[in-house]
């Protein structure tokens, strides 16, 4: 056999591997790229923000005793100051409440009615009357040393919390009653919960929303969007625009995430394998070349 032959023979046939390389990782980049585009199995978008919602709300669930325990804590030692710091004196009460950051301060007697207050108001009121302040009846009573009673949302976002603790002066029975402001009470609750798993986030508690990032659905429940059934991804629509949804069953809570559907589709993935397969084509075309006028050459 000639130089010349055996050169072209294998020249072509290093050609032949190179394509043969190519076409292979062409067929194997095209296929990653259709799987993934599919958003099928563990690891399309859905799932990997429905797990990551998961996870961020069991980790608050489990916080949650400490976390609660933390703010009772709190609450309780300034309603414990108060009625330490009280001695009788009622024109005491003002500079209590101030100093404490108290809304109002209120003493009431062994029967639960209000002897003086700041502000000034309630003296003569029962505890009893009042739906508000009536959890706080038994600490007047003697029933408990202390207490945290109703907690309601104000119209600032804020919370209204009411405790009590009893007297320390002289022999008097009855308690300290006040009501506090707390901006802290929304995150022992998951107020901004959602906020820690990511965008589209709607977190239900007790068949309520309790926090939600999922702004083109603001004010609706994951029932309103239709979802009726737990891990199974679903398709849902707000406000024209198309989401893949999944809700979910965590502890105490339900939870939904959803990702904004892609508008290619599965059919992106396609494509990729498409512009994967011409580009390496090209390549393949210039290596041939490239070995054939190599060969070539040094034949010459």
């Amino acid at each position: 056999m000639s130089k010349e032959k055996t050169t072209k023979k294998v020249g072509s046939g290093i050609a032949a591997a190179m394509l043969a390389l190519v076409m292979i990782g062409t067929i194997c980049a095209g296929l990653i790229a259709v799987n993934t585009s599919s958003g099928s199995g563990g690891d399309s978008a859905i799932d990997n923000a429905a797990k990551k919602t998961a996870d961020t709300v069991t980790k608050f669930e489990e916080d949650s005793v400490r976390r609660e325990a933390v703010f009772t804590d709190s609450i309780l030692k300034r309603v414990c100051a108060a009625a330490l710091a009280y001695k009788g004196d009622d024109a005491a009460l003002e500079s209590i409440a101030s100093t404490l950051s108290f809304e109002t301060i209120a003493v009431s007697d062994g029967k639960g009615i209000i002897t003086a207050s700041y502000p000034e108001g309630q003296k003569g009121k029962s505890l009893k009357d009042d739906e508000d302040s009536i959890t706080l009846y038994s600490v007047s009573k003697g029933i408990l040393g202390k207490n945290i009673g109703l907690i309601k949302p104000t119209e600032s976002g804020d919370y209204l919390v009411y405790a009590a603790a009893q007297r320390t002066d002289g022999d008097q029975s009855g308690a300290i009653n006040v009501t506090i402001i707390s901006s802290e009470y929304g995150a022992v609750v998951g107020e901004n919960l959602a906020e820690s798993c990511g965008d589209n986030v709607i977190i239900e508690k007790d068949g309520k929303v309790i926090s939600s990032t999922f702004s083109a659905a603001d004010g609706k429940s994951i029932s309103d969007l239709g979802v009726k059934e737990d891990d199974k991804a679903v398709t849902v629509s707000v406000d024209g625009k198309s989401y893949n949804a999944k809700a979910a069953t965590v502890g105490d809570y339900h939870v939904l995430t959803a990702v904004e559907a892609q508008s290619g589709g599965s059919g992106s993935g396609w494509t990729q394998f498409i512009i994967v397969s011409i580009t390496c084509a090209c390549l393949a075309i210039i290596g041939c070349i490239v070995v054939f006028v190599a060969g070539k050459s040094k034949d010459k």
